[in-house]
């Protein structure tokens, strides 16, 4: 049974991420009255109401009531459990649901911060191993790709799948998305655009890529560039 949003007290804690925006975006599809906390990560000092329920201060954090949690995808899982939106109740919905999901936030999220933290290294040349993850990186962006050819979204019905790969994928540079030949990707990335709720949650957050910089638009820059690419083995959504 879904709740009324008047049994909710949502405060959402985030900072300059691309993680801060999902949980933002499925908020804003329940119409919830949240409030959203900007966290300067540059300052030392973390506000005293995110210490009290999370000491390391992880961002995003979300506090409802009793209940407190950080990880974004942790966050993504219990709002969409809690409105009753963006995630199937049924089998085998769910399961490739939460495939989805983890592609999107493990593979592909975290592909992009290894490739920007070895870009930031200064002890030794990790280009080689940079153009490895950059490879595997767009294995499977290209399996998402395929994917969505035969379908609108990543698991049939729009999903916190669909939030969370739009968050990093949704600001690629077209004209190398073309390059690419990711036409279906591009076609999803308007739809998921399109979305009220999503031009909402990227209006509240639009302050979030120049706090710091997590994934700048140099390493965006750097994984499309290539003319064409030779995928090589990785997780994806269709083998």
């Amino acid at each position: 049974m879904t709740l009324a949003l008047k049994d909710f007290d949502v405060k959402l804690f985030i900072t300059g991420t691309t993680r801060a925006l999902p949980p933002c975006m499925v908020l804003e599809e329940a119409k919830a009255d949240y409030e959203l906390v900007v966290v300067d990560i540059r300052k030392k000092d973390r506000p005293a109401e995110l210490v009290a329920f999370n000491p390391q201060g992880r961002l995003p954090a979300l506090k409802d009531g009793e209940v407190a949690i950080d990880q974004s995808v942790a966050i993504l899982l219990y709002l969409a459990d809690k409105f009753d939106l963006l995630l199937p109740k049924s089998e085998p919905a769910r399961s490739e649901t939460l495939r989805a999901l983890m592609v999107s936030s493990t593979d592909i999220m975290n592909g992009h911060g290894s490739i920007f933290r070895l870009m930031r290294r200064d002890d030794g040349d990790y280009s080689r191993l940079i153009s490895d993850y950059r490879q595997r990186l767009l294995g499977d962006i290209s399996r998402c790709n395929d994917v969505l050819a035969g379908q609108r979204y990543l698991a049939g019905d729009i999903s916190i799948a669909d939030l969370m790969l739009y968050t990093i994928v949704g600001q690629y540079d077209r004209a190398a998305l073309q390059r690419n030949r990711f036409d279906a990707l591009i076609s999803w990335i308007d739809l998921i655009r399109a979305r009220p709720s999503v031009q909402m949650a990227e209006s509240k957050c639009a302050y979030m890529y120049d706090v710091s910089g997590i994934l700048g638009q140099e390493v965006l820059n750097h994984v499309t560039a290539m003319e064409s690419f030779r995928p090589v083995a990785s997780t994806a959504l269709r083998d």
